[in-house]
C-alpha cells in the first residue's frame, strides 16, 4: 500500500506545473492560447472559463479530508 500512496503523491504533485502554469497562462490571455482555442471553434470567453476550472481543480484536489470534493481519494483504493 505504501507503494500506492508514493505514486499517488508523485503523480499529483506533477499536476501542479501541468494545470498550475497552463491556467496563469491563460489568465493572462495568450494570443497563442486564444487563436488555439479559436481554431477549435469556441469562442474566446472559454479561456477564462477553462483556466478557473483547472484552479478549482487543483483546489479540490489538494484539499485535505475532504472526499465529497472528489471523485474518489486514496482510502478506496483496494488494488493490492
Amino acid at each position: 500500500m505504501k507503494k500506492i500512496t508514493i505514486t499517488y503523491w508523485i503523480l499529483t504533485v506533477l499536476l501542479i506545473p501541468m494545470f498550475g502554469i497552463g491556467a496563469v497562462v491563460a489568465l493572462t490571455g495568450s494570443p497563442a492560447q486564444v487563436e488555439v482555442l479559436t481554431s477549435l471553434g469556441y469562442p474566446a470567453y472559454m479561456l477564462l472559463f477553462m483556466s478557473i476550472t483547472k484552479i478549482l481543480a487543483l483546489i479540490a484536489i489538494f484539499t485535505p479530508g475532504s472526499p465529497k470534493l472528489k471523485e474518489w481519494h486514496m482510502p478506496d483504493l483496494h488494488l493490492m
